[in-house]
């Protein structure tokens, strides 16, 4: 679960957080797509596959500068991959002010 804290949708805040994963595997690990439960959370893929045993990032960034609403935010961001399991799923909170 990646926390973004507080946003202020008045002023159209947006906030980076960081995901932090590892290829356990024995193949290079490559990231293809995402998809977001809402369209105020991006992530940025890197742009080649993960050695076996390497550590990599994935940046996921809130936007509260289009959004109506207020008060408790959950998103859940789906990552697909070529791995055995196929996909992993990151939680990301936080909360909306004016």
């Amino acid at each position: 679960i990646l926390d973004v804290g507080t946003l202020s949708v008045g002023k159209g805040e947006k906030r980076k957080v960081t995901f932090c994963y590892e290829n356990r595997g024995t193949a290079p690990l490559e990231i293809t797509h995402y998809e977001a439960g809402c369209a105020c959370a991006k992530v940025k893929l890197p742009k080649k596959p993960l050695k076996p045993g390497k550590k990599g990032k994935l940046v996921v960034t809130v936007d509260a500068s289009n959004l109506d609403d207020r008060g408790v935010y959950g998103n859940v961001i789906t990552i697909y991959t070529n791995s055995p399991q196929q996909y992993t799923r990151i939680r990301v909170k936080g909360v909306f002010v004016d």
